[in-house]
């Protein structure tokens, strides 16, 4: 569970020490999870995965007070590479611009290193395979609601027969739904990582952040962002499903927004002076109260992130869980829990 997370508050994305994403649900948090491998038992669909030829050891961090991945991999001859993940957001035409885009930027560091990459999204929760087909510079994945593509600059023989290939100059690749780029890949890419590194670096500057801790308090001040839908200001309790907090304990689908958790939410959040994220999630709490008043004031203790109510709960057998401590859960029954806390807490 030692895991990184990237995301833009439209989804977001765990991706492991090796660089393989191992969960993203698209096309929002709480959507059929496209990477699962983190809740299969075996490693055969699921995953995004760029490993290195007879890697050695990685080294892992974020670009400081951003969101931005980077992960470098070592072989034992000394050969390496810098993975880049990230997924884009910054300000366009006065609104914020959070499209549906994980961006990966291969660059080698040292020798002549080769790489394998491996793509391998899912769908019904690790149900099967979508079917794909390849264009000149893209591959395309035909999942049951929508299709999804990888465009490339690397050769695209090499990626859909999985063999490896040596990295002689920075390779790119952009997962997004099914739709044509505007411009080359390589000015997409880094104009996109400039102007998300930028807007991070100025979400970052204006936080209240106190004398002690200032590191840690940044890093999460940034991960509750990525765990806000923007769209609506719902805040999750987490990106995942089914982890369950100790060996013996049941796994449950956290993909909502608990409102006995937002008087806290909003206390952090001003304190810290991140107000935009505050006065957004007070719109989503202002919602939630505006719908109760069909329904004789009554409140959930949990709702959608789209102020859905009928979270009907169901188990999806088709994943192990993770370790194999299933079930693996979709939804999340305590909607249907009668807890009179809540009303206090949202007058909080």
């Amino acid at each position: 569970l030692d895991l990184a997370l990237i995301g833009n508050c439209s989804y977001g994305a765990l991706i492991d020490k090796l660089g393989t994403v191992k969960w993203c649900c698209l096309p929002r948090f709480d959507g059929d999870p496209v990477f699962c491998s983190l809740l299969r038992r075996t490693n055969d669909i699921g995953f995004y995965e760029i490993s290195l030829e007879g890697f050695s050891h990685s080294k892992q961090h974020y670009v400081r007070n951003t969101g931005v991945l980077k992960t470098e991999l070592y072989n034992k001859n000394g050969d390496g590479i810098e993975i880049t993940d990230f997924a884009p957001r910054f300000m366009m035409f006065g609104r914020a611009y959070r499209p549906i885009m994980l961006i990966r930027i291969v660059r080698p560091l040292a020798g002549h290193p080769r790489i394998r990459v491996r793509i391998r999204p899912t769908f019904g929760y690790g149900w099967g395979s979508p079917e794909k087909t390849r264009g000149t510079n893209h591959i395309r994945y035909l999942l049951p609601n929508f299709a999804i593509r990888v465009t490339t600059n690397a050769p695209i023989s090499y990626i859909v027969d999985e063999v490896l290939f040596e990295v002689t100059e920075t390779t790119t690749f952009a997962l997004m739904p099914d739709e044509s780029l505007k411009e080359s890949l390589h000015e997409i890419a880094t104009s996109y990582l400039d102007k998300t590194v930028d807007y991070w670096h100025e979400y970052s500057r204006v936080l209240s952040i106190p004398f002690e801790w200032q590191e840690q308090v940044i890093r999460s001040c940034i991960a509750l962002k990525m765990c806000s839908f923007e769209e609506t200001g719902a805040m999750m309790a987490s990106i995942t499903s089914s982890i369950p907090v100790s060996p013996k304990a049941q796994g449950y689908d956290l993909r909502f927004c608990w409102l006995r958790d937002s008087s806290n939410i909003i206390h952090t959040l001003n304190k810290l002076g991140s107000t935009t994220t505050m006065e957004d999630f007070l719109k989503y709490i202002s919602n939630i109260v505006g719908s109760s008043e069909s329904k004789d004031g009554h409140l959930q203790p949990v709702y959608g992130i789209a102020l859905e109510t009928s979270l009907y709960e169901k188990e999806m057998h088709r994943l192990a869980g993770y370790r194999g401590l299933g079930p693996v859960r979709v939804g999340n029954k305590d909607y249907k829990l009668l807890q009179n806390d809540v009303y206090g807490h949202v007058i909080l």
